[in-house]
């Protein structure tokens, strides 16, 4: 939490979670090829199942939430963000 008030000092909250997501979406991505190669598996197969369900979960579930703890944090200490976080 404190990593992220750094940011949040000089640059907008959802340039912050653009750039949090762009990393994050890299890495991960990264390891996930890396896994599915491991496995011999194309690593869309479990985008081609279900592709509207990962889609749904991802645009709501994780990208409302998202948008939500950005301005969070910018509106409280990270101290303060941490404990409301952990206590949910």
């Amino acid at each position: 939490f404190a990593v992220v008030k750094v940011p949040l000092e000089v640059m907008p909250p959802l340039v912050v979670n653009a750039i949090r997501f762009i990393l994050s979406a890299a890495v991960l991505g990264a390891l996930h090829v890396r896994a599915s190669r491991a496995e011999g598996v194309s690593p869309l197969a479990p985008f081609r199942a279900g592709w509207k369900t990962v889609l749904a979960i991802g645009l709501v579930g994780h990208g409302l939430y998202q948008v939500a703890f950005i301005f969070g944090i910018e509106r409280t200490t990270a101290g303060g963000a941490a404990l409301l976080v952990a206590s949910s």
